[in-house]
């Protein structure tokens, strides 16, 4: 089925899916930790955008999306919770994943190793906090966006993301500090 859609539609959109696409593919994939699912959860939520952005040129009703940044991470974040709803009880492992696991001669492959078992645990310490300091954490610290950025994709006021980042890191620290990750 082919839809008829105005080439500066499908522009506007090229540029904003070029803007965020790596930001939204990193925030899912923190949240998640599995490469082809991320990169899955990623595509799902720029089709929705598309789908909501491409009736702007038709006769719509709903008001347009005033911040797509802020909306791009609200389907992500959306997109993540139905994910983990449907998840069965068994873990997915990676060929990529797999290949890790065998222990290779070169110590720069072993240095590397090293460092993706630190990445793996600072991953499991920032998803053992509470979902909202996860967000602030991921999108201040790993994004880089401003707490008033933040507010606006979170819908809540520049002072409660501050508070929320300060507790977030204190609590993320205290996880690390202390290995209590499960």
């Amino acid at each position: 089925m082919t839809y008829y859609c105005p080439m500066s539609i499908r522009k506007q959109y090229e540029k904003l899916y070029n803007q965020y696409v790596d930001k939204i593919y990193r925030f899912i994939y923190i949240k998640i930790g599995h490469k082809e699912t991320s990169q899955d959860l990623t595509h799902q939520v720029f089709l929705k955008g598309w789908q909501r952005f491409k009736k702007k040129g038709e006769n719509d009703n709903r008001p347009k999306i005033e911040n797509p940044q802020a909306y791009f991470y609200q389907i992500a974040r959306n997109e993540i919770n139905n994910y983990y709803r449907q998840l069965p009880v068994q873990k997915i492992v990676s060929l990529e994943e797999i290949k890790t696991e065998i222990r290779d001669p070169d110590p720069i492959a072993e240095e590397k190793l090293i460092n993706s078992l630190d990445l793996e645990t600072l991953r499991r310490a920032l998803l053992a906090l509470p979902e909202d300091y996860q967000n602030v954490v991921i999108l201040h610290y790993l994004e880089n966006y401003s707490f008033r950025e933040i507010g606006k994709i979170l819908e809540k006021e520049e002072g409660t993301v501050r508070v929320m980042a300060f507790r977030g890191l204190q609590k993320l620290k205290e996880k690390l500090l202390n290995n209590h990750i499960s």
